[in-house]
C-alpha cells in the first residue's frame, strides 16, 4: 500500500512536522490556520493581537523563544570575537 505524504493531502501530521523541523516541541506550532495553510497575513494579524513572536516556514507559523532570538545572545559574543579576529597589535617603541 503506498503511503499518502502531507504534500498530496495538503495535511501536515504530526509525523510530518517533526520530520520537517526536527525536534521541537510540537506545542510550538500553532495549529490555527492549519499547518501549511498559514499566510504572512495570518502571521501579522496574530503578531498584532497576541504577545508572542511566530515565524512563518512553508506554511506552517512555529512559536519563537525570546533566548532565541539572536537580539539577546548577540551583545555577549560580540566583543570577544572582535578580540578573536583583531589584528595583533604592536607595542610601542
Amino acid at each position: 500500500m503506498a503511503q499518502t505524504t502531507e504534500s498530496a493531502l495538503g495535511i501536515w501530521t504530526a509525523v510530518d512536522l517533526a520530520s520537517h523541523f526536527g525536534p521541537i516541541p510540537l506545542n510550538r506550532i500553532r495549529f490555527d490556520p492549519p499547518p501549511g495553510k498559514a499566510t504572512e497575513a495570518d502571521l501579522l494579524a496574530i503578531c498584532e493581537r497576541e504577545e508572542r513572536l511566530y515565524e512563518l516556514v512553508d506554511g506552517v507559523l512555529v512559536e519563537r523563544h525570546a533566548t532565541l532570538d539572536g537580539g539577546d545572545v548577540l551583545p555577549g559574543f560580540q566583543f570577544p570575537l572582535e578580540q578573536l579576529f583583531a589584528p595583533p597589535t604592536r607595542p610601542p617603541e
